[in-house]
């Protein structure tokens, strides 16, 4: 029988959510998860007036799932931005307390910021293309991997 010392999930989709789970109390857990409605919104052409609606009912799931967590979030790729520990209300107002105080800070974290932004532009431009060619049914592409001496 396998015995992991931790199980680490990606998604609070259906196989994350099942193997939490099975393991649930037997194992030690990490979480983390790149689900954001407001992505899905757009590409389920959910109508404006119901968008913030269906964005509070969306965020309520992984909020579920991820807050039994033993451990949520990859601090060491917060390239930009301060961390508090999930629902600690004094935390998070100290963070944003101390941003407030320092406009200085503001100025280099949102260059920052823009700057991190602009590095995924092309991957995402990629996947849009992709997803753009698939509702067209030209999704044609297909990726050929090189025989072992080919050139």
């Amino acid at each position: 029988m396998l015995r992991p010392d931790v199980v680490h999930v990606q998604s609070h989709f259906q196989v994350g959510r099942g193997l939490l789970a099975a393991v649930r109390g037997q194992v030690p857990d990490r979480r983390h998860d790149h689900f954001m409605p407001e992505n899905m919104l757009r590409h389920a052409q959910v109508p404006d007036v119901l968008a913030d609606r269906v964005s509070r009912w969306a965020w309520r799931d992984p909020a579920h799932v991820f807050g039994a967590a033993d451990a949520v979030a990859l601090p060491h790729l917060v390239q930009n931005g301060l961390l508090h520990r999930p629902g600690d209300v004094v935390g998070l107002a100290a963070a944003l307390t101390a941003l407030l105080d320092d406009p200085a800070t503001c100025m280099r974290m949102g260059a920052s910021g823009r700057k991190v932004a602009a590095a995924h532009d092309a991957a995402l431009d990629a996947f849009e293309d992709v997803y753009s060619d698939v509702r067209r049914g030209a999704a044609g592409v297909r990726v050929r991997r090189p025989v072992a001496g080919e050139r």
